[in-house]
């Protein structure tokens, strides 16, 4: 895909994001209300880990 593709750039700061967080914060509930996707277990199975 290319790198000026739209869907690319959003998709990326999405995942700079949330890798970004989980870095930062250690405590699950705070993590989970911060990305505002689901439980940390459903974040888990989207970035496709299990």
């Amino acid at each position: 895909m290319p790198e000026e593709s739209s869907y690319r750039r959003h998709t990326n700061e999405i995942v700079q994001s949330r890798l970004n967080a989980v870095q930062k914060i250690s405590d699950i509930p705070t993590l989970e209300s911060t990305i505002d996707c689901g439980q940390i277990e459903e974040v888990i199975v989207q970035v496709g880990i299990v």
